[in-house]
């Protein structure tokens, strides 16, 4: 869709049955007939609206995309831009997160158009404890913002997700070590209770005590000999931590080393200080964040293309 979008069209017409999986699980936008070119037309409002009964469900397609996932400024026939793409989008991800309707269920196209358009239904809110990673509420939200100019763009949800799968995926990691650590200690059954406790990773089993486990049913003497081997797991943490310090110093070195070639050196702290460790976390810098470090729009724009075309080699 960012592709989509950076080119100059909109699709219009985002939605489940609008999106294939291929064998490795990629998900592919496909349906491109409602697509049009933004810079070849001024005004959508006066496209022919197809008649609905306003009183039936909503499920049902139409030429200028399915009702249910249409921005309010579709349903009021106003002109409107890409971001319709957005709120559509942040529509289907309701349906996925929430494994229910986007709106209440039964809900009409008299009061899409009577009550969605004008903001007096809101789409059903996430919990972020019922979420893969708690980002992804924030993501969904900025997607279905009610001003079409306060929505996020499809560029800011590529970023927001790969930096929420990268954590997801270090999570899965910690809780597969986590597992496989205590089933070679044979107590492997106890793996739910102490994940419910807090314990989310190896390095976590430190603070965990010979009563802890006894508390969960693990016999005195079985849970002595298992805090014991927690112990001795401490010593490959420090050595990991030492490795990971390392890593991190080098990684910082080579992130100032690059500000300093491009003659951005002085903004170093202020640039750690949003969470850029690394050269490659520079992807996550937008434009506002550099002209609120005191870059001028200017140079601003340059850093942004010096930073695309370093990442991209």
């Amino acid at each position: 869709m960012a592709h989509i979008h950076d080119r100059g069209f909109i699709h219009r017409d985002v939605k489940p049955q609008n999106v294939l999986l291929n064998v490795g699980n990629d998900a592919l936008i496909c349906d491109l007939g409602t697509v049009r070119n933004m810079d070849e037309f001024e005004s959508y409002a006066e496209e022919e609206e197809t008649e609905y009964d306003m009183e039936a469900p909503v499920a049902m397609t139409k030429d200028l995309g399915t009702p249910l996932y249409m921005a309010p400024e579709q349903m009021r026939r106003e002109a409107y831009s890409n971001a319709v793409d957005v709120w559509a989008y942040g529509i289907m991800m309701v349906r996925l997160f929430g494994l229910g309707d986007p709106f209440h269920s039964d809900i009409t196209l008299k009061e899409l158009k009577t009550q969605v358009s004008t903001n007096k239904i809101k789409p059903n809110t996430l919990d972020a404890n019922d979420l893969p990673h708690p980002g992804i509420k924030e993501v969904v939200e900025g997607c279905v913002e009610f001003r079409p100019e306060e929505r996020h763009t499809f560029e800011q949800i590529e970023v927001k997700l790969a930096k929420i799968l990268k954590e997801v995926e270090a999570t899965s990691q910690q809780s597969k070590e986590l597992r496989a650590f205590l089933k070679r200690h044979n107590i492997g059954r106890c793996y739910d209770k102490l994940v419910a406790d807090g314990i989310t990773s190896k390095e976590d089993l430190m603070h965990v005590t010979v009563e802890d486990l006894t508390g969960l049913g693990v016999k005195k003497f079985e849970a002595r000999k298992v805090v014991a081997a927690f112990s001795q797991g401490g010593g490959e943490k420090s050595k990991r931590q030492e490795e990971d310090l390392r890593a991190t110093k080098e990684a910082q070195r080579k992130l100032r080393s690059f500000l300093d070639r491009n003659n951005v050196g002085s903004y170093y702290s202020q640039i750690v200080a949003k969470g850029i460790q690394n050269k490659q976390d520079l992807i996550q810098i937008e434009m506002g964040d550099l002209i609120e470090m005191g870059m001028s729009k200017i140079k601003s724009k340059k850093m942004l293309r010096i930073i695309a075309k370093e990442l991209r080699q």
